[in-house]
């Protein structure tokens, strides 16, 4: 399903380039690139009690392709990662050697647009992931599996402007979850996205947005739909760019017996950057602070709470880049019990803590070398969700420009 999902939307995304030749003035980028990795982790496995640690060697080989005019994007990015396990510690009774989890995984994404006519904007994107990451499967992410699986999202989107000030978006989003481990749920998602938009001035808008949702299960969960509205306020200011927004979503279960939830839902962001319209600024700082349910919940496990992430750098003597960040998320679980270290059975609550810095270093124009540190540290009143991890990275990275970018 995968594969026909990808071919799908590379064909449609032939149809985006065949209309952009009507626009004069094609720009064509071509950007070959090559990562070298090593990572240690003291917890690879996330364990409460018997940490492992392993080493992880990465292999990413990729290349980037854009097709520009005046009028319309198409955009095209591979990653490869072939990536290989080893364990450092001796290992214990009943574990398995963690270089039985090698494997390759690949990142893919296809992005399009054009401009049919001043007031009409059509867009798609497609992205698939063979990965074992489980921070990829949602934005909340509370999982800490280390399968096998793939995530497969096609989106199209359609904008229009009625006037200079008022506007109108739709778009569609299917995403596909499936694992190689047969025990693992399969899910699929369909999604759709209404906004609203009215500019209240060439740098302030308001966006009255609702989402519709419906996510379908393979096995026990049960299959759910969601309902979201938020009125959302963006403002630009010369470095810095402002997003807070608030409202409601309430989730509906198709099983019996399964008490239907619903939560107050809001996200402050803010960024910033100098200098303000660069790919590559001297300096970044971001700030988000939300709330919400996670969306991917194998096993009805469905939890909400406060999140808040900080991130910033700063590139020094146009060679060394400084990278730093800490986030805190609290997941309040609905219906999740477990034992506490009492014996005590309670609801689940976890206080998730995350800190880590890059130093990196451009040898020369297409290359840069970076060391990585960070700690993870998971508290949860049940006793077998808590774990800390702390990890170190190395890497190597180029990427060479061919051909010429749109003006």
């Amino acid at each position: 399903m995968g594969k026909i999902r990808a071919i799908t939307g590379l064909t449609i995304l032939i149809t985006f380039v065949l209309a952009a030749f009507v626009w004069a003035g094609p720009a064509l980028l071509i950007t070959p690139k090559l990562g070298l990795g090593y990572r240690y982790d003291s917890n690879y496995y996330t364990s409460p009690a018997n940490s492992a640690g392993v080493h992880t060697y990465l292999v990413e080989p990729g290349i980037g392709v854009q097709f520009s005019t005046a009028k319309s994007m198409i955009s095209f990015d591979y990653t490869a990662s072939p990536t290989f396990y080893d364990d450092a510690d001796d290992l214990q009774p009943g574990q398995i050697k963690a270089s039985k989890a090698d494997y390759v995984g690949h990142d893919l994404a296809l992005n399009a647009m054009t401009q049919p006519s001043e007031r009409l904007e059509l867009a798609l994107s497609e992205t698939y992931s063979l990965t074992r990451d489980p921070d990829k499967l949602d934005q909340y992410s509370n999982e800490t599996g280390k399968d096998k699986y793939y995530i497969n999202t096609l989106s199209p989107r359609a904008l229009y402007r009625f006037t200079d000030r008022f506007s109108g978006q739709a778009t569609y989003r299917n995403t596909i979850t499936d694992y190689d481990d047969d025990a693992s749920e399969d899910n699929q998602e369909n999604r759709g996205i209404f906004d609203v938009i009215y500019n209240l001035n060439s740098k302030s808008s308001l966006d009255l947005e609702y989402q519709l949702w419906a996510r379908d299960y393979d096995m026990l969960t049960s299959d759910y739909t969601s309902h979201q509205g938020k009125l959302i306020y963006r403002q630009q200011f010369h470095y810095f760019q402002l997003e807070a927004g608030a409202g409601y979503q309430s989730r509906e279960f198709d099983a019996v017996g399964i008490k239907d939830i619903e939560t107050f839902t809001y996200r402050v962001a803010l960024e910033g950057q100098n200098p303000p319209d660069d790919g590559d600024p001297r300096s970044y700082v971001r700030a988000a602070f939300s709330s919400n349910f996670n969306d991917a919940g194998s096993g009805n496990e469905y939890y909400k709470g406060p999140e808040l992430s900080l991130a910033g750098g700063h590139r020094f003597l146009e060679k060394i880049y400084l990278d730093v960040w800490t986030s805190y998320r609290k997941s309040d679980y609905e219906t999740t019990y477990g034992l506490n270290s009492s014996s005590v059975l309670v609801l689940r609550e976890d206080d998730t803590y995350e800190m880590g810095a890059r130093l990196g270093y451009k040898i020369i124009e297409p290359v840069i070398i970076s060391i990585e540190g960070g700690y993870k540290n998971r508290d949860s009143n049940v006793a077998a969700y808590s774990y800390d991890n702390t990890y170190v990275m190395g890497r190597i990275d180029t990427a060479l420009e061919f051909g010429r970018r749109a003006n």
